[in-house]
């Protein structure tokens, strides 16, 4: 993943990858250039009223490999939180993060 901003997440970013198959071999899950923005001009409560949506924020969720999971781009509607992981971890996983940003 490269060149990416996240701006004011409610659940926050992740990379959770799939990896039974070479599960002892080198996976790097990489990121580079990264931005993770914390709140903005955007209230959460406007002044004006209307919608009050108050949320506990993450700005980044550790990544993991596990032996299965979702695809890279989901198609259909999943329950909260995403991140949540209902498989054994793959153990040749690596996280690498360059340039990543708060």
């Amino acid at each position: 993943m490269s060149r990416m901003t996240f701006i004011d997440n409610k659940e926050g970013f992740t990379a959770l990858l799939a990896n039974k198959v070479n599960e002892y071999e080198d996976l790097v899950i990489e990121g580079n250039d990264i931005k993770i923005m914390g709140e903005t001009d955007s209230p959460d409560c406007p002044v004006n009223g209307g919608f009050c949506d108050i949320y506990h924020k993450r700005g980044y969720i550790t990544s993991a490999a596990t032996w299965s999971g979702k695809s890279m781009h989901i198609t259909n509607t999943s329950p909260l939180p995403p991140q949540n992981i209902m498989s054994i971890s793959a153990w040749g996983s690596k996280i690498v993060f360059n340039r990543l940003i708060f």
